[in-house]
């Protein structure tokens, strides 16, 4: 059976053999809480799930919308003990590369980067899938911060892994990464969609702004290998 892959500049589909989602006029994302209404009038909807209770996110699909809920795979919101063994005596899932023995920080979100390759962050990672599927009742997840494999490389591999066991654990929910674009060729065959985020603009100092010609020829240029991938 094939699959499209659904590509957010939109949300690009992909064939492959697992969850196919219908044909789409319209999504939104919303992190917020409340506005069931709203949410509703959309086709699919990326949300947080923290933000609701299992009956609402079901009277969320029974008006006929996708939920399609946030979990970050590439970083932590915030700081985990743990086992203990990670930098400053944090949990062993955290990157050091500047070996100043405290987690490497994203300064813009003030979340910390992860080894997806580490078998504990794996397995906290399955463990809250869990919940959102199972518990919250979500139709599928949306896979944020893939990125941090740009910045090490070294944990490309583990992230793969990551992604292709949240597929064999849940063959039949909808699975949409957030960009990961170095790894495009091996998610294709993985996830239901890719969503481009930033394509034409960027949050700078709180407000969005235009990307500039070159960034701007730079996210086309990912943009046509995307499209290469739904054929």
């Amino acid at each position: 059976m094939k699959k499209s892959l659904l590509i957010l500049l939109s949300i690009i589909m992909l064939p492959s053999a697992y969850a196919i989602l219908p044909d789409l006029t319209n999504y939104t994302t919303y992190y917020g809480s409340s506005r069931i209404n709203d949410i509703s009038k959309f086709d699919l909807a990326f949300l947080e799930s923290n933000n609701y209770a299992a009956s609402e996110i079901q009277q969320i699909k029974n008006a006929g919308t996708i939920p399609i809920c946030y979990i970050t795979i590439g970083e932590d919101d915030q700081l985990h003990v743990g086992d203990g063994q990670g930098p400053g005596g944090y949990a062993s899932w955290y990157l050091d590369a500047d070996n100043n023995n405290q987690p490497d920080k994203n300064p813009f979100w003030n979340s910390y980067y992860v080894d997806a390759s580490n078998e504990a962050w794996q397995q906290r990672i399955l463990n809250l899938s869990s919940i959102i599927l199972s518990q919250k009742g979500c139709s599928g997840l949306f896979l944020d911060t893939i990125d941090t494999i740009d910045l090490y490389p070294s944990t490309t591999p583990g992230m793969i892994s990551l992604i292709q066991q949240l597929r064999n654990a849940y063959p039949n929910v909808y699975l949409v990464a957030n960009r990961g674009f170095t790894i495009a060729d091996e998610l294709a065959p993985i996830v239901d969609g890719i969503m481009f985020e930033s394509f034409s603009s960027s949050l700078q100092s709180s407000q969005y702004k235009a990307w500039p010609g070159t960034d701007l020829e730079w996210t086309s240029s990912w943009g046509l290998v995307l499209r290469e991938l739904q054929q």
